[in-house]
C-alpha cells in the first residue's frame, strides 16, 4: 500500500490508486471546505467509492467527491433569524 497526503500533515494508507495531478487536485479542492477531522474519512469514502469503478476519469473523481461531501460537509452555523449582528 502507498500512502497519501492530500492535505499538509495527513497522511493515510490506501489501495493502489493511479490519479493524475488534475484528478488529486479535485479531491483536494472537495476536502478543503470539509472540518480537519472529517477530511481522512472523506478521502477513504472517495477511494472507496473510485475503487469500484471500472474506469477513474475526472468526471468520476468529481462524482464520488460529490457523493462523498453529501456525506461529510455540514453547513456553517447561521445566525438566528430576528437576531441582528450587533446583539450577539
Amino acid at each position: 500500500m502507498r500512502s497519501i497526503s492530500i492535505l499538509p500533515g495527513e497522511a493515510i494508507l490506501m489501495p493502489p490508486l493511479a490519479l493524475s495531478d488534475d484528478e488529486m487536485d479535485v479531491i483536494r479542492r472537495a476536502a478543503e471546505p470539509l472540518d480537519p477531522d472529517l477530511r481522512s474519512p472523506f478521502l477513504r469514502t472517495v477511494v472507496n467509492l473510485l475503487a469500484g469503478e471500472p474506469e477513474v476519469g475526472l468526471g468520476t473523481v468529481a462524482r464520488a467527491c460529490k457523493a462523498a461531501q453529501r456525506e461529510f460537509w455540514k453547513p456553517p452555523e447561521t445566525a438566528r433569524a430576528g437576531i441582528g449582528k450587533y446583539a450577539r
